[in-house]
């Protein structure tokens, strides 16, 4: 998952991503061998507001990959 652009999405569309459904959805209709969630995070910024969803879907089935924002 290409987190800015699926947050980009649900907010064009006025909807809210139930991830642990997503997750059950990939396992129910295929073999899900990973489930990745890709994210831009700011190295100076120790608490920011992402950082709760990232720790919430990494506890829940996802490996988060983060990057430091050029």
């Amino acid at each position: 998952v290409d987190g800015p652009n699926l947050h980009a999405m649900s907010k064009a569309l006025g909807i809210e991503v139930d991830f642990k459904r997503l997750i059950a959805l990939f396992r129910a209709k295929a073999r899900l061998v990973r489930a990745l969630y890709y994210s831009p995070v700011i190295e100076d910024q120790e608490c920011s507001a992402i950082r709760p969803l990232l720790d919430w879907l990494a506890y829940n089935g996802f490996a988060v990959v983060s990057k430091p924002v050029k």
